[in-house]
């Protein structure tokens, strides 16, 4: 683990790293990623967001958060995109603030990954948690095609049958 882990920051082989340590089920790698959080910049930082993102890793909500309004757009949206696949009522928090504070296509790509969350709490089991995310992003001033989304959600929890 520690090899991959000092990989993260190699301009050439990060990406193998990362692809090294996804599948790794062993808390240790998640520990690798959030540590490369704060030691890296650019592509490399970009990489080992999206990373965490496919490993769901609760404990880095924090400092994806923080990474939301970054000088560098291609860090933010990959932050944003990453809280989104976290899901959890901490990232639709955080998603929310955010999407009252962002603008143009960051906005856009928060209330996608608003939405991301919104399903993700859905399949957790935190039906209620989804609608009142849901009922947020169907507010008259969020970007259209999420906010259609949003209403599609409701509609569908609403009137399912399976509804628990």
């Amino acid at each position: 683990m520690p090899a991959l882990a000092a990989l993260l920051a190699d301009e050439h082989l990060s990406v193998y790293a990362r692809y090294g340590l996804e599948p790794i089920a062993d808390p240790s790698a998640d520990d690798a990623l959030r540590t490369a959080l704060s030691k890296l910049t650019g592509k490399q930082l970009i990489g080992v967001i999206n990373s965490i993102g496919k490993r769901r890793d609760p404990k880095a909500a924090s400092s994806l958060a923080s990474m939301i309004y970054a000088a560098d757009a291609d860090v933010a949206i990959a932050a944003i995109a990453a809280l989104g696949s976290l899901g959890g009522p901490a990232s639709a928090k955080e998603l929310l603030a955010a999407l009252a504070k962002t603008k143009g296509m960051t906005r856009m790509v928060v209330a996608d990954a608003s939405l991301v969350c919104a399903e993700r709490l859905l399949r957790e089991g935190n039906r209620d948690q989804a609608l009142a995310l849901y009922t947020s992003l169907s507010a008259p001033d969020v970007p259209k095609p999420a906010r259609l989304a949003a209403m599609q959600g409701i509609i569908r929890e609403e009137t399912s049958i399976n509804r628990r």
